[in-house]
Order: structure tokens, then C-alpha cells, then sequence
């Protein structure tokens, strides 16, 4: 399992870690470590396409981690009133 770094015109640098910041309560950091500690599931085959739309392969049997499983624990910061009404799935506190 890895997370891939852009970077410009080199070789992709495995990230170990990332960051959920902005609207949420505090900064969380996960790592490849903490996502290994979820459920996985199956993802559908993945189409790698070039900047033309043409398809150039296929990734099939993929597994990963669902982000609302990620995102669960994690505190956002909305107007309880508003949220109420557009986001009636979301819990919060």
C-alpha cells in the first residue's frame, strides 16, 4: 500500500503519510501505518487514460480504504443549523 507524491517531470516519491486540514476541528495526519488499520475493499478497475481521453491500460483487482471510513472520526467544522439540512448523514460532536 502507498500514496504517491506528484512530482513535476521525475519519477513519482512514495508519500507515507498525509494530512486532512481546512474546515475540520484540527489537522489529523494519516499514515500508511494507520490506513493499514482499516477494513479494506474492493475498487473497481481503475482506467489510466492520457491527456486525449485515449485509454492506455487498465489497473484491475484493486483494494483500498473507503474515505468515509477514514473521515469518520473526523471532526468538521459547519453550521449545525445549516448542516442540518445539507448534510443530514454527517454526525457532529
Amino acid at each position: 500500500m502507498s500514496c504517491l507524491s506528484g512530482q513535476s517531470q521525475g519519477q513519482p516519491v512514495a508519500a507515507q503519510s498525509f494530512k486532512i486540514i481546512g474546515e475540520v476541528k484540527r489537522e489529523v495526519k494519516i499514515s500508511v501505518y494507520d490506513l493499514e488499520k482499516y477494513r479494506g475493499a474492493l475498487v473497481k478497475d481503475v482506467v489510466i487514460t492520457n491527456h486525449l481521453g485515449e485509454v492506455k491500460s487498465r489497473i484491475k483487482k484493486l483494494t483500498g480504504v473507503l474515505l468515509r471510513d477514514v473521515l469518520a472520526n473526523v471532526e468538521i467544522k459547519v453550521n449545525t443549523t445549516r448542516s442540518q439540512r445539507v448534510l443530514p448523514g454527517l454526525q457532529i460532536g
